[in-house]
């Protein structure tokens, strides 16, 4: 811990131009690792702050670049979204001849036959339907709320039983 603030203290001091604190000058003590940190520290900040060495570069280089730039932009085809292949023309001429075939196709075996009317029920008919909806009025109540109820009840057993395990958990 006590190294990383001496890092610290080094760290600040070269940010803010002051010169390095006691302990962390290379002359006094070459082997400690906060002088050999200062140390690093410095030469950085010298690499840091010299100029960057000018780098030749070729007269024709803007030319060169420019050369390939326009030579890219006449290399790329231009898709063409026209042309359609002769296996989707005659695919989709197949398919509209196969609907048309089947739309405009005779119904031989089919024949139309006139609806049947069907004689309308009798009385008896609805007095038996009516005596079935007396018992489904009496049973339906009872059918509906069971699952209800029974989820009601094991609600309430849960809640008593809540009850009583904090009533037991209290001193």
């Amino acid at each position: 811990m006590k190294t990383w603030f001496q890092k610290f203290n080094i760290s600040n001091a070269l940010n803010e131009h002051r010169p390095l604190p006691v302990t962390a000058r290379v002359k006094d003590r070459p082997a400690d690792p906060t002088s050999q940190f200062a140390a690093q520290c410095q030469t950085l900040a010298e690499a840091l702050k010299s100029p960057l060495p000018t780098v030749a570069r070729p007269a024709s280089l803007h030319a060169d670049i420019m050369r390939a730039v326009r030579a890219s932009t006449r290399l790329t085809p231009q898709p063409s979204r026209t042309w359609v292949p002769g296996w989707q023309l005659a695919g989709g001429f197949a398919g509209v001849l196969l609907l048309a075939f089947f739309w405009f196709r005779p119904a031989d075996g089919l024949k139309t036959a006139l609806p049947t009317v069907e004689p309308p029920p009798s009385l008896a008919l609805a007095g038996s339907i009516l005596d079935l909806g007396s018992g489904l009025v009496s049973a339906a109540p009872a059918a509906v709320l069971s699952p209800l109820t029974a989820e009601s009840q094991s609600l309430n057993r849960h809640l008593a039983s809540a009850g009583e395990f904090l009533a037991d958990s209290l001193p």
